[in-house]
């Protein structure tokens, strides 16, 4: 029925619970070793961030489609309905920037086209912000990638940039 899925993905421990509540407002890191939990306390911060500024768009991004099909299809089981709660892999997120504020096809990234998004998001070419960016497994994105979603960030004091990763 899924429902063992279901309730095996989202069923957080009280100490999981507390942590999500109480993070705080600001920017976070957080490594821990992998199993720990990381990419389930980043989905549901996703989840509360975008619930409680729904005007607002939040970002979750991670380095390859399967943790972001796994993303979607947890979002997908939540039934949770916030359209401002963006899921997608890095590349993707290139690729957005490239067709709907570039108004440039592209087919594949290299670090030169990642060089000249950057550019142009300083410029103020790129008008996508988001009140809340979530990174997974950060310890696989290059300095680069890093500092194009951090130029993304609405740079209000109730924004929040948290990267998860492996400690090793």
């Amino acid at each position: 029925s899924g429902k063992e899925a279901e309730y095996k993905t989202f069923f957080l421990d009280e100490y999981q619970v507390s942590i999500v509540n109480e993070m705080g407002k600001g920017h976070r890191v957080l490594l821990a070793n992998p199993g720990a939990g990381k990419s389930v306390l980043l989905l549901s911060r996703a989840f509360k961030y975008s619930s409680l500024f729904k005007e607002s768009n939040v970002l979750l991004t991670c380095y390859n489609n399967n943790l972001a099909d796994s993303y979607k299809f947890k979002h997908e089981c939540a039934g949770y309905k916030n359209k401002n709660l963006f899921i997608m892999t890095f590349h993707k997120l290139v690729k957005k920037i490239y067709d709907e504020c570039l108004y440039t096809p592209i087919k594949t990234i290299e670090d030169s086209d990642i060089k000249f998004c950057i550019e142009k998001i300083k410029q103020g070419a790129v008008k996508i912000k988001f009140k809340a960016i979530f990174i997974d497994e950060v310890q696989i994105f290059d300095p680069m990638y890093l500092e194009l979603c951090y130029l993304l960030l609405d740079k209000k004091d109730d924004s929040s940039f948290l990267m998860t990763g492996d400690l090793n």
